[in-house]
């Protein structure tokens, strides 16, 4: 069966790349406002967003009160069914609110998608991934990183709704808002008779000023893993019995990582299934948030507005087990030092320790590592081999490995598969591989340094 190909993504590095829609097929923003919709949305889609919202800003201000009265004039269709129930369209204080909010709508949702762009998709995955649902990865993770951004948005919206004249004279002279009165009392009385309201426009700007800156499963893992990739096809299948661990191996571009990224749910296969537990994870692809999959990239991918501890906590769901397994984690894994601090104060090796304890929090059923050591001293790595070994004997999560170190990967998994040029070339134990490579790059790789 031929591939079929997937909706655009966003690539995001090396053999990373998120999907526009979310696993279920609908758009991942589909709870979130209008301005993290557009952010989120596919580049042509996107284009045609902004231009309409652009209309609003680049139109003279006269014009927009025309095109607002040919919309909703008394006299007009709409406005007339308005009127009918009682609702006045011109000279009416809804009137005026409705033009402030048509003049400004556009300039905040323009400053808020610029916001909702600062905020890093992979943190969304991550917090996804770790068990929270659509509303609340935007309350915990997107919301808290774009407020800042939110808050210049809200702000030069609150200004410009102010501030708006020309539109308002033309749409909604009376009951005067302030530029109109200013503008009458000017002509009526000349210049001292504007300065009272002028101090009180001003005041009207103070909300502006006042933001801050401030269950286990034994069960046979199953995946056959089709992606089509610029310069190859990955074409992977992977048996993974209960209890077990395997290693990815294989030279760099070969397509380990896509295949991990598609198990995960960060990417959708073009063809193939994902089972587990007798669960069919792809496809349909199923939501983040219900994968029994932890999944540590290459990049730590901390929510940096959190401490280290609530980093680790994030998945977690109160229940009285988890405070003795995350202080194991913490105190293994030599966190303490950092444990109240914010995580984006850490140094690279730390980030990777504490988005393993992340990761291992939760106890998934099956553990998935990308480079999990890259970074870290050697003495440290070393006690962390032992600690996987031992975790794994004691909670009995499968696992599936991916480093360019091959003593690492014989360290923690008994079976290896090679993949090159995104298929597998061979499958077996370490003593195998080594005995009788499959091809002349793979003895190359398994030669030391």
């Amino acid at each position: 069966m031929a591939p079929r190909r997937c909706g655009p993504v966003a690539r995001c590095g090396k053999d990373f790349a998120i999907p526009h829609r979310t696993r279920d097929g609908d758009r991942r923003c589909d709870r979130s406002p209008v301005a993290l919709y557009i952010a989120r949305a596919a580049a042509r889609e996107r284009i045609w967003w902004q231009a309409i919202l652009l209309a609003s800003i680049l139109l003279p201000p006269l014009a927009l009160g025309i095109l607002l009265s040919l919309a909703f004039g008394s006299h007009e269709p709409i406005g007339a069914l308005l009127q009918h129930i009682g609702v006045r369209t011109s000279n009416s204080a809804s009137a005026f609110v409705v033009t402030q909010v048509y003049v400004s709508i556009g300039y905040y949702i323009l400053a808020a998608i610029a916001a909702f762009d600062g905020v890093p998709q992979t943190l969304e995955l991550h917090a996804a991934l770790l068990g929270k649902r659509p509303p609340d990865v935007f309350w915990r993770i997107t919301f808290p990183l774009a407020r800042l951004g939110l808050a210049v948005a809200v702000s030069i919206a609150w200004v410009r709704a102010l501030g708006e004249f020309g539109a308002v004279v033309i749409t909604a002279y009376y009951p005067a808002g302030m530029p109109v009165q200013l503008w009458v009392s000017l002509q009526s009385f000349g210049l001292p008779a504007v300065m009272p309201l002028l101090v009180i426009s001003l005041w009207r700007l103070c909300p502006c000023l006042g933001w801050r800156t401030s269950s286990r499963s034994d069960a046979m893992f199953n995946a056959h893993i089709v992606k089509l990739r610029r310069d190859l096809v990955v074409d992977v299948t992977i048996q993974l019995p209960d209890r077990s661990a395997i290693g990815l191996c294989g030279a760099s571009g070969a397509g380990k990582s896509t295949v991990l990224s598609c198990i995960a749910g960060f990417e959708e296969p073009d063809d193939g299934f994902v089972r587990h537990d007798g669960r069919q994870l792809f496809p349909p692809s199923s939501p983040l948030s219900s994968r029994p999959v932890g999944y540590m990239t290459q990049d730590a991918n901390l929510f940096p507005h959190l401490t280290v501890a609530e980093n680790v906590r994030f998945g977690l769901n109160g229940d009285p087990s988890d405070r003795e397994w995350t202080s194991e984690l913490r105190d293994r894994l030599q966190l303490q030092a950092t444990w109240v601090s914010p995580a984006s104060r850490v140094s690279g090796g730390q980030a990777r320790r504490v988005a393993l304890a992340r990761m291992l929090a939760r106890r998934p059923a099956l553990v998935l590592l990308d480079e999990p050591f890259a970074g870290l001293d050697r003495y440290i790595v070393r006690g962390l081999l032992e600690d996987l070994v031992q975790w794994q004997a004691r909670l009995g999560f499968k696992m599936i490995v991916v480093d360019h170190q091959v003593h690492i990967l014989e360290r923690l998994c008994a079976q290896a598969v090679v993949i090159e040029a995104g298929h597998v070339v061979q499958t077996g134990s370490w003593d195998e591989v080594h005995r009788v490579p499959a091809t002349p790059l793979l003895e190359q790789l398994l030669e030391p340094l």
